[in-house]
């Protein structure tokens, strides 16, 4: 759907908890490409300013970057019922995913996996009914894709 003012008055409402943990699933360390040098977790902050987001790390020896996402012409909208609770009158409690994407930009411990191709997906995760705000959302996620970083 478009990207409308709507979304991104929501957008600016999002709070983000003060710490990131890199998720590799059953990965080893080792073989994650795109970070100078990957940690399991970093202090975060993250803020919506002039039409991007702007995520911030850094790592216990004080290593930082940053990871640009602008603002993209589109969101992809995922809600599903899992028939699990009611929502007291205002329909089912829905999972809900909102997901946004463009090309990366970045700066710091992320240069290395910057470059033609690469790709930074911000996927929000939460619960409500049909009528979504910020506050439905309590679950993150920034996923980058490309030839020279896979995170």
């Amino acid at each position: 759907m478009p990207l409308g003012e709507g979304y991104v008055a929501e957008f600016e409402r999002l709070r983000f908890q003060k710490v990131a943990r890199l998720f590799l699933g059953e990965a080893d360390p080792d073989s994650v490409k795109g970070i100078a040098i990957p940690v399991e977790r970093y202090d975060f902050e993250a803020a919506w300013k002039d039409n991007r987001f702007v995520f911030s790390f850094r790592d216990a020896n004080g290593r930082i970057g940053t990871l640009t996402l602008t603002r993209p012409p589109t969101i992809g909208i995922f809600h599903v019922d899992p028939r699990e609770q009611s929502g007291g009158g205002l329909g089912p409690i829905l999972y809900k995913e909102w997901r946004v994407s463009a090309k990366a930009s970045g700066t710091g411990v992320f240069t290395p996996g910057l470059g033609a191709g690469q790709f930074l997906t911000l996927i929000l995760q939460g619960r409500g009914n049909a009528c979504s705000s910020a506050g439905d959302f309590a679950h993150w996620m920034l996923v980058m894709r490309g030839p020279k970083a896979k995170l």
